[in-house]
């Protein structure tokens, strides 16, 4: 009895110290500008893969060596559940300074609780002070001069973020066995040739009988480089197969159309 008694009052005791735990936890959260004296920025993103918040954390140290009265905070959130955590942040009011333009952040997000940065990028960085982009307007130290999506919302007509990443597609060959195969390093000047250089390929798989392929990736980046590849070679097919003339051919249109010969 008096066992029972015991392993019930440490039981309360260790809810109660979790309630307390929690309770301070959540009051140092909410006054942590005041407890700390410095003006808390948080950002929020979906990028778990190795070294990219290595990486913020980085350009955060640097930011707040010259700047002592900020802290930076980094979130990061699973992308299966961004949408849910967005959603969430946005509807209670604790949604953080900066979030990562998801597909989930739809235009009556961006309405209710998003900051327009149209005024922003057209004037200098202030950042750029010192260097030649000193008096360039901040789209125009872009590429694409902020024009595109998620950056610029055609619907919106206004500017909700800026990118902090450029991606582009790579093909990586072997020297050593492209010479073996084709008896020259010379890449494919365009799509013909290369379809002639995949032939050959198979042809020498043929003949030597080896396990080998003209191209292998993950189906993350064969999409990329594929896609605009074969859109190039099939865009004079759109109004062959979508009758309407509108220009709107679908994945399922093409599909249809190769099988029906």
């Amino acid at each position: 009895m008096n066992f029972d008694r015991v392993i019930k009052t440490f039981g309360i005791a260790l809810l109660a110290i979790c309630f307390a735990a929690s309770i301070l936890k959540v009051v140092k959260y909410r006054f942590r500008e005041e407890l700390t004296g410095k003006r808390i920025l948080r950002f929020a993103h979906t990028h778990l893969e190795p070294g990219v918040r290595e990486a913020f954390d980085s350009l955060a140290a640097d930011y707040m060596a010259t700047h002592p009265d900020v802290a930076i905070e980094q979130i990061t959130v699973p992308e299966r559940i961004y949408k849910v955590w967005v959603e969430t942040k946005l509807f209670g009011g604790n949604v953080p300074d900066i979030v990562r333009l998801h597909s989930s952040v739809n235009n009556d997000h961006l309405l209710s609780y998003f900051l327009p940065l149209e005024h922003y990028i057209e004037e200098p960085n202030p950042y750029n002070r010192n260097s030649p982009l000193e008096d360039t307007r901040w789209r125009d130290t872009f590429f694409d001069g902020l024009n595109n999506n998620p950056s610029y919302n055609v619907n919106l007509l206004n500017t909700f973020g800026v990118p902090n990443t450029i991606f582009t597609n790579r093909v990586y060959y072997n020297k050593r066995l492209l010479k073996q195969i084709a008896g020259s390093v010379d890449e494919p000047k365009d799509f013909q040739e290369f379809l002639n250089l995949c032939d050959t390929v198979i042809r020498y798989r043929s003949k030597v009988g080896i396990s080998l392929y003209p191209m292998a990736g993950s189906r993350e980046n064969s999409t990329a480089i594929l896609d605009r590849l074969f859109g190039s070679q099939t865009q004079k097919m759109a109004p062959r197969l979508e009758p309407t003339n509108e220009l709107q051919t679908l994945a399922q249109d093409s599909t249809v159309a190769y099988l029906a010969g």
